[in-house]
């Protein structure tokens, strides 16, 4: 954080996932129970590091992943 403080104009966005780092995605992307868990475990992690903001990404989630209807 200390670019930050010498560059105030900076902003740190934090990055989940992408590419081969989205196996596991699929899991928490699959109901909303589980997404709800993952954004709001992301957003304290943001806020307690002092991140500006987030980015995730699931580059090759499956169809079949998701178990929500609407």
């Amino acid at each position: 954080m200390r670019l930050k403080e010498e560059h105030d104009y900076l902003k740190l966005i934090l990055s989940i996932g992408g590419g081969a780092a989205s196996q596991n995605f699929a899991t928490v992307a699959a109901n909303a129970a589980t997404r709800d868990s993952f954004g709001r475990s992301a957003k304290g992690l943001v806020e307690a590091s002092g991140f500006d903001g987030i980015d995730s990404e699931s580059a090759a989630l499956p169809l079949e992943a998701s178990t929500d209807t609407a």
